[in-house]
């Protein structure tokens, strides 16, 4: 994440170097605070901008849908757990879905009792992505 650059005066081209300008624009910045005071030309003191005075901007965050099966059928309880990123248990169709990563590479293992744990890796880059994963009774 990002912030405003902590000086005493700054131009919305600070803002636009912080905000990755292919996802988000300086007015979509605007419209998430104070839409009434966009003005794309200002420049002076950040005091007077409130809505940007230490100004954070959210992360982008997708989700990695797992798949989870045995080769014949999906398997449901399988737990998921994503190194820095969360867990889940599969559902009855064999899926779960851990939200909320951002870009990235993720370690990963899948484990279910009376099969082999699996081990793996994924990566985020700008969308979400779905991880099929094969356990192998023991």
């Amino acid at each position: 994440m990002g912030s405003v650059p902590d000086t005493n005066t700054f131009s919305l081209q600070d803002v636009v170097d912080v905000v990755n300008p292919s996802i988000h624009t300086l007015q979509h910045s605007f419209d998430e605070s104070i839409p009434e005071y966009f003005d794309p030309t200002y420049e002076g003191n950040k005091d007077r901008l409130s809505n940007f005075r230490n100004y954070t901007i959210p992360s982008i965050t997708y989700d990695a849908n797992f798949k989870v099966g045995d080769g014949t059928s999906w398997l449901q309880n399988a737990y998921v757990n994503v190194l820095g990123g969360g867990s889940g248990y599969t559902d009855s169709n064999g899926d779960v879905t851990i939200e909320n990563l951002e870009d990235g590479t993720y370690d990963y293992s899948v484990s279910k009792s009376g099969y082999s744990t699996e081990y793996g890796s994924f990566t985020i880059d700008g969308g979400n992505t779905s991880v099929t994963v094969t356990l192998n009774e023991e």
